[in-house]
C-alpha cells in the first residue's frame, strides 16, 4: 500500500544533562539546554486522480462512419480517434476554394487597373475622380478577396472537424457513440483521461492543516522508491467539509511517476 506522509519539522527545547565536576564542599549536577529541530510525521489517506481527464465532443455536424478506438485503449496525442461523414464539408471546401480563385483574380485585375490610372493622373490625362474610383475598385477587391479566405480558413477547420483528434495522450475511458449515429456541435464522443500528469488529494483534519500550510513539504512512499513534494507542488483549499471538519490538500506528482495511477488509494 502506498503511503501519503507530510513531514512537520518543528522546534523544541531538549534538556541533556551533564555531569560537571565542581570544587566545593558539595557536587551539584548541571544541566544544559539546547534546542534541536526534529521532525514530526503526519500520515493521511488519499486518492490518485489524473490532472488532465475530460470528454470530447463534436464540432460540427455528421453522421459516425467510424469509431477508431475503444474503451481502454491507449492513444497518443493528435490521434485520430473518431471519423465523421465529410462529403459536405469537402463540398464546401471545393467551393471555398473556388471563391479564393475568383476574387484572387478580381483583386489582380483591379490592382493592374488602379495602377495604370494612377500613373495616368500623373500626367494629369484623366480626372481625379477616375483616380479615386479605381482605387476604391482595387480597395473592394481586396476586401472581397480577404472574404474569400476567411470562407476558405472556415471550410478547411470544419472539414478538420470530422477527424476527432485526442486532445492528449492517455486512455480511453467512455465511447457516447456508435457507428452510424449522427451527431451536433456539442455531442460528446469519447471521455479519457491522461496518465502523463497526476495528483494525490487528501483531506487533512481541522488540528493538522495549519502546521502543513506552514511547512509544506509531503512524501509519498512507494514499493521501491518515494517522491518528495515541495511546497510549490502543493495546493492548499480554502475551505472546510462541514461534515467531516478537514481541509482537501493537494500534492502534484512530477511527470512520469511510476507506480501510481488513478483511482488507486494511498493510505
Amino acid at each position: 500500500m502506498k503511503t501519503f506522509q507530510i513531514f512537520i519539522a518543528t522546534s523544541f527545547i531538549v534538556l541533556q544533562s551533564i555531569s560537571h565536576t565542581v570544587v566545593a564542599e558539595t557536587e551539584l549536577p548541571q544541566t544544559t539546554v539546547a534546542q534541536k529541530e526534529v521532525s514530526r510525521e503526519l500520515k493521511f489517506t488519499g486518492t490518485v486522480e489524473a490532472v488532465n481527464q475530460g470528454t470530447a465532443s463534436s464540432q460540427t455536424s455528421g453522421r459516425v462512419i467510424a469509431t477508431l478506438v475503444d474503451v481502454g485503449d491507449l492513444v497518443a496525442k493528435d490521434d485520430v480517434i473518431l471519423q465523421l461523414r465529410d462529403n459536405q464539408q469537402r463540398a464546401n471546401l471545393q467551393t471555398a476554394e473556388a471563391g479564393v480563385r475568383a476574387a484572387q483574380a478580381q483583386f489582380d485585375s483591379a490592382q493592374k487597373e488602379n495602377l495604370r490610372i494612377q500613373e495616368i493622373r500623373k500626367k494629369e490625362l484623366v480626372s481625379q475622380s477616375v483616380a479615386d474610383n479605381a482605387l476604391a475598385s482595387r480597395d473592394a477587391a481586396k476586401a472581397n478577396l480577404d472574404a474569400a479566405k476567411g470562407r476558405l480558413k472556415d471550410s478547411e477547420e470544419q472539414l478538420e472537424f470530422t477527424r476527432i483528434r485526442a486532445p492528449y495522450s492517455g486512455i480511453v475511458l467512455e465511447r457516447h457513440v456508435e457507428v452510424g449515429e449522427t451527431v451536433n456541435p456539442g455531442t460528446p464522443l469519447y471521455t479519457g483521461m491522461s496518465l502523463e500528469f497526476l495528483r494525490v488529494l487528501a483531506d487533512v483534519p481541522q488540528k493538522d492543516i495549519d502546521a502543513i500550510r506552514e511547512y509544506k513539504q509531503a512524501r509519498i512512499e512507494l514499493k521501491d522508491s518515494a517522491v518528495t513534494i515541495q511546497g510549490d507542488a502543493l495546493t492548499f483549499f480554502g475551505y472546510a467539509d462541514p461534515q467531516t471538519s478537514t481541509f482537501k490538500v493537494r500534492a502534484a506528482l512530477p511527470a512520469g511517476t511510476a507506480g501510481l495511477y488513478p483511482g488507486m488509494y494511498v493510505a
